[in-house]
C-alpha cells in the first residue's frame, strides 16, 4: 500500500510538472470536445500516468477522461525506471499502518453510527488489494476551462482507485498552490483507513529531495458546528448559487471556485463545509472521496444515496459532499424544518 501511494504521488506531481511547463510555454494547443476544452497538458499527463502504472501494475484497469486515441501520438513525460526505490518509499509502510491502528476507534464509531460500511472504510488491515477488483480513475487536469482562462489555482491532478465499486485511495495534486510563485505545489493523498496526508512540492527538485520529504498527517475534524453556524458551500464560480438550495440550509454563503477537485479539496483544507453540484464524472470525485472520508466527512449522490463506481458507467447525477458528519446532520436538520 505504501509503495502504491508513493507511486501515485510521484505520477501526480510529474503531471503537475507537465501542466506547469505547458503553462509557461504559452502553447496549450487547445481543442474542443463535447465536454469542453482539452489541452496538450491533459493528454500528456494522462499518457504519463497510464503508461507508468501499466508498466508497474499490468493487470490494473485504468479509466481516464481523455481517450486512448488522443494519446496515441503523445509521449509520456517520465519512464518507469525513474520510479526508483527511494521514490517508491516516500510513504512509509510502518507509518501508515501505525496510523491505521490509531484510527480504528474513529473508524468503528463511523460504522456504529451507520455512516460508512466496512467496504467503504475498513477497521481491518488494508495493506494490499486485488487488482482484478480495482479500477484507477484519472482526471489528468481537472479544471481545464479554468486553466485555459488563466485561473490556474483551480487546477488539480486527480488519481483515485476503486475496489468493488467503492472509492478507497485518492491523490489530489495542486500544481499551483502558492501563487504568484508558480513553482510551488501541494499534494493531498491517503485512504479512509490510513488517513489524509499533505506534502509540499517544488518544481525542479531532485529525486533525492522528493524522496526525503515527510508527509504531514491531517487529523479528522473535531467538534459539531453551532446551530447558527453559517455553512460555506463550494459552488462553481461561473454559475450563480441556486436561491432555493441556499435558503434550505441557511444561514449559508456561497464560495465560488473552479474545478471539481479544487472544490472538493477545500473541504479538506477547511475552506468550505459543503460541495453541492449537479452532474459530474467518476474521475472528478473518485480521488477526493476517500480523503474527505479520512477527515470525517461524507460524500453522497444528489438523491443522498451512496456513491458507487459501477463498471461500464462513469457519470454521477448530482453530488452532496460535507466536510464532517456533523455538518451534514446540520444541513439535513435545516432542510427538514423548511419542508
Amino acid at each position: 500500500m505504501a509503495e502504491f501511494l508513493s507511486v501515485l504521488v510521484y505520477l501526480a506531481e510529474r503531471s503537475g510538472d507537465i501542466i506547469r511547463d505547458v503553462e509557461a510555454s504559452g502553447e496549450k494547443q487547445i481543442s474542443m470536445k463535447m465536454e469542453g476544452p482539452v489541452t496538450i497538458a491533459d493528454i500528456r499527463a494522462q499518457k504519463t500516468i497510464t503508461e507508468n502504472l501499466l508498466a508497474l501494475y499490468p493487470s490494473l484497469v485504468i479509466k481516464g477522461e481523455e481517450s486512448d486515441k488522443s494519446m496515441e501520438t503523445v509521449d509520456a513525460a517520465s519512464k518507469p525506471e525513474e520510479l526508483t526505490e527511494s521514490i517508491r518509499s516516500l510513504v512509509k509502510n510502518e507509518t501508515i499502518q501505525q496510523k491505521h491502528t490509531e484510527r480504528v476507534s474513529f473508524i468503528e464509531s463511523l460504522h456504529k453510527a451507520g455512516v460508512f460500511s466496512e467496504d467503504e472504510i475498513s477497521s481491518k488491515p488494508f495493506e494490499t488489494f486485488n487488482t482484478s477488483e480495482a479500477t484507477v480513475w484519472i482526471d489528468p487536469l481537472d479544471g481545464t476551462s479554468d486553466y485555459c482562462r488563466g485561473n490556474i489555482s483551480a487546477v488539480t491532478v486527480l488519481i483515485g482507485l476503486t475496489i468493488k465499486d467503492y472509492s478507497r485511495i485518492g491523490v489530489i495534486h495542486f500544481p499551483f498552490s502558492a501563487l504568484p510563485d508558480k513553482s510551488k505545489g501541494m499534494t493531498l493523498f491517503g485512504t479512509g483507513e490510513h488517513g489524509c496526508y499533505s506534502v509540499n512540492y517544488t518544481a525542479g527538485v531532485t529525486p533525492q529531495e522528493m524522496a526525503a520529504r515527510v508527509p504531514e498527517y491531517m487529523a479528522p475534524f473535531e467538534g459539531a458546528p453551532a446551530e447558527d453556524f453559517q455553512i460555506r458551500v463550494a459552488l462553481s464560480s461561473n454559475r450563480p448559487a441556486e436561491p432555493e438550495m441556499m435558503a434550505a440550509i441557511a444561514p449559508s454563503t456561497a464560495v465560488g471556485l473552479g474545478g471539481c477537485g479544487n472544490k472538493a479539496a477545500q473541504l479538506l483544507l477547511d475552506n468550505a463545509d459543503a460541495y453541492i453540484t449537479s452532474g459530474l464524472n467518476y474521475w472528478d470525485i473518485c480521488a477526493c472521496e476517500p480523503l474527505i472520508r479520512a477527515r470525517g466527512g461524507t460524500v453522497f449522490l444528489g438523491n443522498m444515496d451512496k456513491v458507487k463506481y459501477t463498471a461500464g458507467e462513469d457519470y454521477i447525477d448530482g453530488l452532496n459532499a460535507s466536510r464532517t458528519v456533523e455538518c451534514k446532520a446540520l444541513m439535513d436538520s435545516r432542510r427538514a424544518t423548511k419542508l
